[in-house]
């Protein structure tokens, strides 16, 4: 029952097989059955977020990357660290922001290691380290990112300059 009500919320998300409805869709991944399904999880906390059938809501997106953060889905963990480093839903915190890049990227979300390299680069949470900086910047290019050129370029610059 649970596969199926989230395969139909999917159909109304992407207007797959049906006439796209966010308002449907939004109803549908909130549904109580599918509290402990991090994918629909995941879905409401962006919907809040982007106000994509329903109110922008900072605060409940929030709500909802935690708990499908539960699950170690690393979409919801990526958009959880985003909110603590802009402070979106939440007091900012770059120190938990970067905990939870972390995370994501161990997770292997080549997002997530594209933000560590702006942690590392710029202090973001942690201590400066232009090498490992110049190694997430380098995972995320390697791995579908898109343009790191100049990042890299930039932390080359850095790195023959000291």
């Amino acid at each position: 029952m649970n596969d199926d009500l989230k395969e139909k919320a999917w159909l109304y998300y992407t207007g797959e097989e049906v006439k796209r409805d966010l308002n449907e869709a939004f109803k549908l991944f909130s549904d109580p059955s599918l509290n402990d399904d991090s994918e629909a999880l995941y879905m409401v906390a962006e919907m809040y977020f982007y106000g994509d059938g329903t109110k922008k809501d900072y605060n409940e997106a929030f709500k909802y990357y935690e708990k499908a953060s539960f699950y170690d889905d690393s979409f919801a963990i990526f958009g959880l660290a985003n909110c603590y480093f802009y402070g979106f839903g939440t007091k900012k915190d770059l120190s938990k922001a970067f905990e939870l890049y972390l995370k994501a990227s161990s997770l292997d979300l080549v997002d997530a290691y594209y933000s560590l390299g702006e942690c590392y680069e710029f202090g973001y949470g942690t201590e400066i380290d232009l090498n490992k900086a110049y190694d997430c910047y380098n995972y995320a290019n390697n791995n579908g990112y898109s343009d790191v050129t100049d990042d890299l370029k930039r932390i080359k610059n850095k790195l023959r300059k000291r």
